[in-house]
């Protein structure tokens, strides 16, 4: 009876997952970034890339020159903008770097933007260098800490 049940359970979790819709599993090949900022309030951003699910980004910070950096994920409709910061739960909010390693920033471009996010960076106070990867989209929710 046992084994009967776990069959039945078994089914219906393979077919739930064969019923998962092909935008669930987004690329997540990372981009990589580079960034110099020659000034407080100095601004540096990359190009637009397609963003297929609602995930946080995931970041790469493998240089950090300065004591603190702001990081916004913006978003839009067009791979080369308008922009609008799309960071947080409900968007214009920003995430702080103060360290080198690996992050999730919580964005809600997919749900309110449109298909394309960029990462962008501020300097809130002087000149400085943050290079690394990042991902509009990842698969690694939960495994790292996010940037607030």
């Amino acid at each position: 009876m046992h084994a009967k049940r776990l069959m039945v359970v078994l089914g219906i979790l393979i077919a739930g997952l064969l019923m998962v819709p092909s935008t669930a599993l987004a690329t997540t090949e990372n981009q990589s970034y580079d960034f110099y900022f020659s000034g407080t309030g100095a601004t540096q951003g990359t190009g637009g890339v397609k963003k297929d699910t609602s995930s946080e980004c995931f970041i790469s910070i493998e240089q950090l020159t300065m004591e603190s950096l702001y990081l916004y994920i913006d978003g839009s409709i067009f791979r080369d903008g308008p922009w609008i910061n799309r960071t947080g739960a409900s968007g214009g909010g920003t995430a702080v770097a103060r360290e080198t390693g690996y992050f999730l920033i919580r964005n809600n471009v997919k749900k309110t933007s449109g298909s394309y996010a960029r990462l962008t960076g501020m300097s809130p106070a002087g000149s400085g260098y943050i290079s690394g990867e990042w991902s509009p989209d990842t698969n690694q929710s939960g495994w790292w800490p996010y940037l607030v």
